[in-house]
Formats: structure tokens, sequence, C-alpha cells
């Protein structure tokens, strides 16, 4: 017995050993895009937001000098609050005569972020006590959302301020057609006062958004929001190892 056990595995590993082994498949060498985004939304403090711009655009020329063929550029996100300081500030510093020439010789590009227009708190919120049916929730969104782009606020309080442009539009009437925006979720208010946002349905807002910017890319929910811990990350790597299970899946999440 104990031989003929000997000579069963003697011949299991000859056959392992014999058997053909599949061949590992070759490596591809797979592009790796970095998306380099700077974001200045800090409209009180304009010595420290204009000594980073300063500072980090320079920097960008310096690394897209040395390595020409990476083709390097950076997208620089303003707020509406931003882009109004920094053109009241251009008679003194000409720092927005600075930022546009970085602009125009495409070593970066504009782009918008409406997460603190121009507070935390203070925003243009949904009032949906007066809705009632699903075609006045939408209108109450739209009209909120139309707010939030397009009306100015007071810097300091993030009173609105009638009369005056300001968020995305006020943007992009300074530096031009946006090429990213973020930041433009919605927030309403439940029913113990506290400010929250509208996690759901973007429809209303990206439907104003065509009315200033139709070619920008637009940001998804964020990982986090400043006034509340509502994580994200956890869900959506689940999500997209889903969606993108293999290197040569869709890319567009």
């Amino acid at each position: 017995m104990k031989l003929f056990r000997y000579i069963s595995l003697a011949c299991i590993a000859l056959v392992f050993f014999l058997k053909p082994v599949a061949a590992a498949p070759a490596e591809v060498d797979q592009p790796l895009y970095v998306y380099l985004t700077a974001d200045f939304s800090d409209q009180v403090n304009l010595d420290m937001t204009e000594e980073r711009l300063r500072r980090v655009l320079p920097m960008v020329e310096r690394y897209r000098k040395a390595h020409p063929d990476a083709d390097i550029t950076a997208t620089v996100l303003f707020s509406g609050a931003v882009s109004e300081a920094l053109l009241e500030r251009n008679k003194q510093t000409h720092i927005l005569d600075f930022v546009q020439d970085f602009i125009h010789r495409g070593v970066i590009e504009a782009g918008y972020d409406g997460s603190a227009e121009p507070t935390y708190a203070k925003r243009p919120l949904v009032e949906l006590r007066k809705a009632h049916t699903a075609e006045e929730r939408w209108q109450a969104r739209a009209d909120t959302a139309e707010k939030f782009l397009t009306e100015a606020r007071d810097p300091l309080t993030g009173a609105p301020e009638p009369g005056k442009g300001g968020g995305l539009k006020r943007m992009q009437e300074v530096f031009g057609e946006a090429v990213y925006i973020a930041g433009t979720t919605l927030y309403g208010a439940d029913p113990m006062v506290k400010v929250i946002p509208e996690l759901g349905s973007d429809t209303e807002t990206v439907d104003r958004l065509r009315h200033y910017n139709s070619k920008a890319v637009l940001a998804g929910l964020t990982d986090s929001n400043p006034l509340e811990t509502m994580l994200y990350r956890g869900w959506a790597t689940t999500f997209s190892k889903e969606m993108s299970p293999v290197p040569a899946a869709p890319p567009e999440l």
C-alpha cells in the first residue's frame, strides 16, 4: 500500500511538472493622468491669497519647462467672491493681470469652486415648505441654484447684495469660461433649522448651469462637507471597483 501511495504521488508530481503553464499576460504600460488643481477661496486674507498665487503659478511653469513632454498645466479654482476681490485689488498689485498672463500662456486654466461661496454657513437655502408637488419642489431647487450661481453676497457675512453679480457668473466675467466647476451642492434646512446639504438629484443645478456653461467638467459628490461629517470614500471606492474591474474598463467614472 505504501509503495502504491509513493507511485501515485510521483505520478501526480510528474503530471504537475509536465503540465504546460499558461504564459503570464504581457505587461502593458498604462498611462497615468494627474489632475493638478489649486483652490483659492479666501477673499478676506488677500495678502495670503495673493502670496499663494505668486508662489504656485511660477512653480507650475517651472515644472512645465522642465518636463515639456508631459504637457503640464493646472486648473486653478476661484470663487465668485475671490474673483471680485482680485479684480478690486488689481489696481494696487496687478494680481489679476499676473494670473491672466498665466492663463493666456496656457500654464493654468481657470475653474470655479463654490464650496465656500462666500462663507460656509450663509448660503441661499432651498425652501420647500410651500412646495407640495414634484414640479414645485423642482422649481424651488432651480430658483435656489440660480441665486447661488449668480447673486453677489457680502464677503464677510454672506448676506445677499442686490444689484451686483456673484458666484459662477462673476467668476466667468473676470476669468472667462470655467473649465471645471465644483461646490455647487444645494443646501436646505431640516425641521430643526439645521443647514444640511441637499443630497440627491442635481438636475435642477445642472439645468441652471447650462445657461452659463455647458462645457466644463463637473465635480460629483464631495468626500465630505464643512458643515457635517458625511463621508463617501468607502462607498465610492467599492463602486469604482465595480465599475472599473480591469484597466480597459471605460474611464468615465
